[in-house]
């Protein structure tokens, strides 16, 4: 059985900001459905974020917030990890609080240094390690775009006009 194809003219464009109409998007989540499209996309993210070292990242975490009592419910765990996700991706960082080299010495309320960050992005406070921010490293971010580009454009045809 063949996939099934979306065809569109040559002279349709979108640029990345915009948002594709609703029976073209529902067309697009269709085919890719049934090309098994879908199911690639995700077994590469996976594979990518795993060999990154973000899902144990997140899994420590998790961990940390829970143990922490910061999160008491999945709910709130979830939310939480979101946005930390979220503030990394906006702060332009991979892995890091703010995606500088080095991050800023912490102080606490009493303006004592409590640590240093290291070159590496991990944050040493009184003897013990903080994980770096959340964000989705630019490797895997690359990757995932890279997959997604390539079975859109096994389902996609472009019309000449």
């Amino acid at each position: 059985m063949s996939s099934p194809h979306i065809t569109l003219p040559s002279s349709t464009t979108y640029s990345p900001t915009t948002t594709l109409p609703t029976p073209l998007r529902s067309s697009l989540n269709s085919a890719l459905l049934s090309s098994g499209g879908i199911t690639r996309i995700q077994a590469s993210l996976i594979e990518h974020l795993k060999a990154s070292g973000w899902m144990e990242a997140v899994r420590e975490r998790c961990v940390e917030l829970l143990r922490n009592g910061e999160c008491v419910s999945f709910g709130e765990m979830m939310g939480t990890i979101v946005a930390e996700v979220r503030a990394g991706v906006e702060q332009g960082g991979e892995g890091r609080v703010d995606g500088s080299e080095e991050l800023n010495e912490d102080t606490t309320s009493s303006g004592n240094t409590n640590g240093k960050a290291t070159t590496d992005g991990v944050t040493r406070r009184g003897g013990r390690q903080q994980q770096p921010g959340l964000a989705i490293p630019a490797p895997v971010i690359k990757a995932g775009l890279s997959i997604v580009r390539k079975e859109i454009d096994d389902v996609v045809d472009i019309a000449d006009e």
